[in-house]
């Protein structure tokens, strides 16, 4: 009978831990979700639009225009929680 192939090693996954990082406080957060320098995660359409209390079209429409800081990530349109929480202050004292 000829040897088989052991190819358990080849259909294990990756170790996920490895894209982590600990913060001070020794929590884990996982770095591909945060922008640089920053502590949050990016936020989705959806979360903006639930912030905002506002249509998800409103919020791509609003973002399209330059109205809305974004950031496109391969076809991803991303925001910055900190640049969302300025705009809703700038606009409800309305400024804009």
């Amino acid at each position: 009978m000829p040897p088989t192939w052991d190819d358990s090693a080849a259909r294990e996954k990756p170790d996920v831990t490895e894209r982590r990082s600990s913060g001070p406080d020794g929590t884990h957060r996982d770095r591909r979700r945060s922008a640089p320098g920053h502590a949050e995660p990016l936020w989705t359409v959806a979360q903006v639009a639930d912030y905002l209390r506002a249509s998800r079209s409103w919020v791509y429409h609003q973002a399209e225009c330059g109205r809305l800081p974004s950031l496109r990530i391969g076809g991803l349109l991303r925001f910055s929680p900190v640049a969302v929480r300025a705009y809703a202050l700038t606009t409800r004292s309305g400024k804009t």
